[in-house]
């Protein structure tokens, strides 16, 4: 903001433009302003804005190209992500090359850091530059794109990015996460390496290795990064950090396994791919709940992944399909095994009406009308199959199998309780939609969170774009911040005892448990990873991006 402030003209230069094309869209929706009204509602309009800072973006970088900076560096990667599928890979291999011709290297982890030590910090910048770059790389890359990672100048493990005291006050949780995800990004990166690189089957024991090396991650991350640890939040954004790192880490899992599943048409699918479809719809449904919680309150919106809801929800209904097809009952109960039957069955209609309840539906986002037009497909074709497809979450205590089940008061609730004290809103009325809205939709979606008056960081701080005020997460919790929760137009799932020891969400160290044992001598590999596909077939260029949490558009 200092450079910012020091600029004649700073909305005509690269890095403001770049800035605003990267985030317009986002800022429209989570963060409106009453000047930006006119968008609201108009896709069209929007695409039409951010088209406009990027052309002004490309026409200022002709004029400065021959004299590179840091920001221009920034700037081309926030532009790689906007622009046209087949030359976003460009904008990166010249950030890739700015980066080399600056001599800006990360810092590895042989070398010592002194924190208090201001050259130290300067090498953390160049430490974070060049990790975004390669996660921007990793996003472009897994989607097909060719490769422009960046390399360090020698050698070796480079030290991921980590939390200074300049970053106190101001952008510490952005970079908790960064860090968090980075550590998940790069056991992807390696399943892409094993996979597809060398066109080779996964096996069983590399399942089993990155299996353990995901619950060894899991095991390590703190209590505030844990959403089941009963951690006291008295921080907004470090609530919103712990929601990101558990859907990226929950979408690793089912990435992993997803690699295992069995045919659709099999009717005897072997033993250990049904135990990958097991795992794959357990953390699937343990992720609807991490994304509803997403959707409770006004700034966890910013941690809502969309691409997650729909694969979550594409395993749900395979494990439909999978089923059914099944000729042994066997097979079928160890599809169910930990799962609570209701709650499976009713997977597609939840992820649909938290799909419903996001800004980006409200805002009639064409993405997310393309997934709600999936789920809707979907459900229409279970229901075909068997009626309880279309039943509502069932209460444990009104099965039929209610054998040592023990008392039971209330259902658990389907999203996860951040310990925030209850309280509706004084004087806030719902904000205005883009659509007409029914009186029932427009109270089941309103979710809005009272807040102290936020103090902004001085500092532009990654993919969120607005900051407020944040404490270092060992302080103790001395902000309280309300959240209004209306009350539901439907039934609150009720998942079963083995998941949720009965009206209590079960940790998800305890759900790991309950997952199959390491796999043995089984060199079966996915059936599914054709050569023309991107490298991760779960990601299609077309109609996914899969880069933290930025809105995507139509192409």
């Amino acid at each position: 903001m200092e450079w910012y402030t020091s600029q004649s003209s700073p909305e005509d230069t690269f890095i403001v433009n770049a800035i605003c094309s990267f985030m317009f869209n986002h800022m429209l929706v989570h963060h409106p302003k009453p000047e930006f009204s006119q968008f609201i509602g108009d896709q069209d309009k929007i695409r039409e804005q951010e088209e406009f800072y990027f052309d002004r973006a490309r026409h200022v970088l002709a004029q400065i190209f021959d004299v590179p900076d840091r920001y221009m560096i920034v700037g081309l990667l926030m532009m790689s992500t906007r622009a046209e599928a087949s030359r976003r890979h460009h904008y990166v291999g010249m950030a890739v090359s700015m980066l080399h011709q600056l001599e800006i290297y990360p810092r590895m982890n042989t070398d010592p850091v002194d924190i208090d030590d201001d050259r130290a910090f300067d090498k953390e910048m160049d430490t974070r530059l060049w990790w975004f770059a390669w996660s921007i790389d990793f996003y472009l890359y897994s989607a097909g794109a060719p490769k422009n990672t960046p390399q360090p100048r020698l050698p070796g493990q480079v030290s991921l990015p980590r939390v200074f005291e300049q970053d106190i006050d101001g952008v510490e949780n952005s970079i908790i996460a960064h860090e968090k995800c980075i550590l998940l990004w790069q056991m992807q990166a390696e399943i892409i390496l094993a996979v597809y690189e060398k066109d080779a089957d996964m096996t069983v024991e590399q399942l089993n290795n990155y299996d353990s090396k995901l619950n060894s991650y899991y095991s390590s991350l703190p209590d505030y990064l844990k959403c089941d640890s009963g951690f006291e939040y008295g921080n907004e954004e470090l609530f919103l950090t712990c929601l990101r790192v558990t859907v990226e880490y929950n979408a690793t899992r089912i990435l992993l396994h997803k690699l295992f599943l069995p045919e659709v048409t099999d009717p005897r699918p072997s033993r250990l791919s049904l135990q990958s479809l097991n795992t794959c719809l357990i953390t699937s449904l343990t992720q609807l709940r991490a994304l509803n919680t997403c959707t409770r309150s006004a700034l966890t919106q910013c941690a809502f992944d969309r691409d997650e809801l729909w694969r979550a929800s594409e395993v749900i209904s395979m494990a439909m399909d999978i089923y059914r097809t099944c000729i042994s009952p066997d097979d079928q109960k160890l599809i169910l095994q930990n799962i609570d039957r209701a709650e499976y069955e009713n997977g597609l209609n939840k992820a649909l009406e938290i799909l419903k309840k996001t800004r980006e539906y409200d805002a009639m986002n064409k993405n997310w009308i393309q997934v709600a037009d999936w789920l809707q497909v979907e459900i229409r074709r279970h229901k075909l199959y068997s009626r309880s497809s279309s039943k509502d979450y069932r209460s444990p205590s009104t099965k039929d199998d209610s054998s040592n089940l023990g008392p039971i008061t209330a259902p658990a609730p389907d999203y996860y309780l951040a310990n925030l004290k209850i309280k509706p809103p004084q004087d806030q009325a719902p904000r205005k939609r883009s659509r007409q809205m029914s009186n029932t939709e427009s109270s089941s979606m309103l979710s809005v969170l009272s807040f102290p008056q936020p103090n902004f960081s001085s500092v532009f701080s990654g993919l969120l774009g607005q900051r407020r005020k944040s404490v270092s997460p060992n302080a103790p919790a001395q902000v309280q911040f309300n959240m209004y929760i209306p009350e539901q137009q439907t039934p609150s799932p009720s998942p079963s005892p083995s998941l949720l020891q009965r009206s209590k969400p079960q940790p998800q160290s305890q759900i790991q448990q309950q997952l199959p044992q390491p796999f043995q001598q089984f060199n079966a590999m996915s059936p599914g990873a054709g050569k023309n596909q991107p490298r991760f077939r779960y990601f299609n260029p077309r109609k996914m991006n899969k880069f933290l949490f930025i809105d995507e558009h139509p192409m």
